[in-house]
Order: C-alpha cells, then sequence, then structure tokens
C-alpha cells in the first residue's frame, strides 16, 4: 500500500476526499510539520509538504510537478497575521509563530523584514483564536481552519483590537505572484497510478465543489463559506507558481541548486 502524508485542512479537501475509495493508497494525517517530518524520515512515501521543507529538503526530494496548495491570485484568508500594530511597527516585538507550519512562520519574517522591522523575538507554539478573543497576545500568526475561524470572528467585529493581516496578499504586493503553501514531494518518483489517482480525485472534486462543501461543512465554515474559499486557492503548479518558488527561495537565502534542477525538468515537461 502506497502511503501519502495529507494535511487535514479544508485546502486540502479536494485533493484526498475519496482516497479513502482506494485500496492501493493509505492516507496518513498530520500539520502541515508534522507530515514534512514523515517524509523527510520515510514513514510515509509522498507528501502534502510545506514549501519552505520541500525548499530546506530539496537535494533529497522530488516535487511532484502537476499539484500545489497556492492562493488563486493573492488572498488565502487561510493564513493570517494578527497584531494591534501596523506592519512597519513591530520592530523589538514578540511575534507569535505557530507549530503547524515553517512554511508560514518563513513567509511572515521574510514579509516584516521587507518592512524595514528589526530585532524581532519570534517564538514557536500552539496559537488559537481565544488566545486573540480574550487577548491573551497580541501578535499571532494563525493558519489553516484556525485562521479561518478567527478570519469570520474578525469580520464580525469581534477582534476590534486587532489588524487582520493577509500573508498571500502581502506576497502578492512585494512580488505580484501568488504564493505557493504546499508542494507535493516524495523520495522516489511518484508510480503512475498513484499520480493518476491523485489528479483524477482532484479534478473530480473540483467539479463537484458544492457537494464537497456541503460534506464538509462545520460550525467554522458553512457550504456557502467553503465554496467562495475553495475558489481562493489553484491547485496547479504553473509556471507562475514555479516563479513564486523561486522568489521565495531567493528571499529565504537558500542553496537550491537541485530545486534549480526541479524547476528545469517542471518546465520541460509543461512545455511539453
Amino acid at each position: 500500500m502506497y502511503k501519502i502524508g495529507f494535511v487535514n485542512y479544508f485546502n486540502s479537501l479536494p485533493i484526498f476526499s475519496g482516497l479513502e475509495n482506494y485500496s492501493e493508497i493509505e492516507c496518513i494525517f498530520g500539520t502541515p510539520a508534522e507530515v514534512s517530518d514523515l517524509l523527510i524520515k520515510g514513514k510515509v512515501q509522498a507528501g502534502q509538504v510545506p514549501s519552505f521543507d520541500y525548499l530546506l529538503n530539496n537535494e533529497q526530494l522530488i516535487l511532484f510537478n502537476k499539484l500545489c496548495i497556492s492562493a488563486k491570485n493573492d488572498e488565502i484568508h487561510s493564513v493570517l497575521f494578527f497584531s494591534p500594530k501596523q506592519l512597519n511597527q513591530l520592530s523589538n516585538q514578540t511575534i507569535n509563530l505557530t507549530d503547524h507550519s515553517r512554511t508560514s512562520n518563513q513567509l511572515l519574517k521574510v514579509l516584516l523584514n521587507n518592512y524595514g522591522n528589526k530585532e524581532i523575538e519570534y517564538k514557536v507554539s500552539s496559537q488559537s483564536t481565544e488566545d486573540l478573543i480574550r487577548c491573551k497576545k497580541e501578535n499571532v500568526l494563525l493558519i489553516g481552519n484556525e485562521a479561518l475561524r478567527a478570519k469570520k470572528c474578525f469580520d464580525s467585529g469581534e477582534l476590534t483590537n486587532y489588524h487582520c493581516y493577509d500573508l498571500g496578499q502581502l506576497w502578492f504586493e512585494l512580488t505580484s505572484l501568488p504564493f505557493v503553501f504546499a508542494v507535493f514531494a516524495s523520495k522516489n518518483p511518484l508510480p503512475t497510478q498513484i499520480e493518476n489517482i491523485l489528479l483524477n480525485t482532484l479534478e473530480k472534486n473540483l467539479k463537484n465543489i458544492g457537494h464537497l462543501a456541503k460534506k464538509a461543512q462545520s460550525s467554522s465554515l458553512n457550504e456557502n463559506e467553503l465554496v467562495r474559499y475553495f475558489d481562493l486557492i489553484e491547485y496547479k503548479l504553473d509556471s507562475i507558481r514555479h516563479e513564486s518558488l523561486q522568489r521565495f527561495c531567493d528571499f529565504s537565502k537558500l542553496n537550491y541548486s537541485a530545486f534549480e534542477n526541479n524547476l528545469n525538468e517542471i518546465s520541460n515537461s509543461v512545455n511539453d
């Protein structure tokens, strides 16, 4: 059985919903950081990997060139930074990062640096909407379903002490490119059968996104809200998103020789 790691967030539903019907695949779920660690340790054969984790480990991973989780344009609504301050007023502040994703943490660091902030203290821990509602913390990064819940509270006027910054939108303002939050990678090339199952499942779910939203709706987001959220996401790793990954790599000052080779192979396959 082929083990694949997935993140059990709303944004991943169109990729893994329905895979339970295939005996060839076993889905293993975790946070973005947990799935990345499972892949690096060989406990899954492929995984939905945060883009920064892929860039850090690109010499030992193969990028699956047809899937990603990216903003379609700018806003993403599920990677949000809440602060009572303006983005250029965070020097000498403490920033509470998430323990769920190194990509979102690194992206926030890149963005805050671009706003000229100095001497920031970063703390990684578990973050929640309750921290904001009860004013336990000031500068908080939330991702995934928790960020969507916090945005709903913000939009309804419950978090008046904070500005809400969408990191996808901030990246787009900086680069004019949609940000890629996760890619799919493996240590060995994906078997053609597995590749086809993944792509067919995604295509089927996107064609029936209303049905998927109805099945997945919860106290956090109703059916219509989920449909609107899915419409913010692009799942195809195209040339624009290759460029965005490259820019993120550059901003993060990473060694990307193997990553460049992967992109060259992807560009060739796209052109074919």
